[in-house]
């Protein structure tokens, strides 16, 4: 998984959006204290919901 800075992830937000929705594949930021977080499409957050729990399940 690619990783970028938190600073670089404030300066190019709507292009790594774009990345993020485009390739499907997530992008971790990270702060300088070591932790993050991890941006994915809504597309991929909406498959993952869904097995995590499925429907009539």
């Amino acid at each position: 998984m690619q990783a970028v800075s938190y600073d670089e992830a404030a300066e190019n937000l709507e292009a790594m959006i774009d990345k993020v929705v485009a390739d499907r594949a997530p992008l971790a930021i990270t702060l300088e204290r070591g932790e993050g977080a991890v941006l994915i499409s809504a597309s991929e957050w909406a498959s993952i919901e869904e097995a995590l729990h499925p429907p009539g399940g």
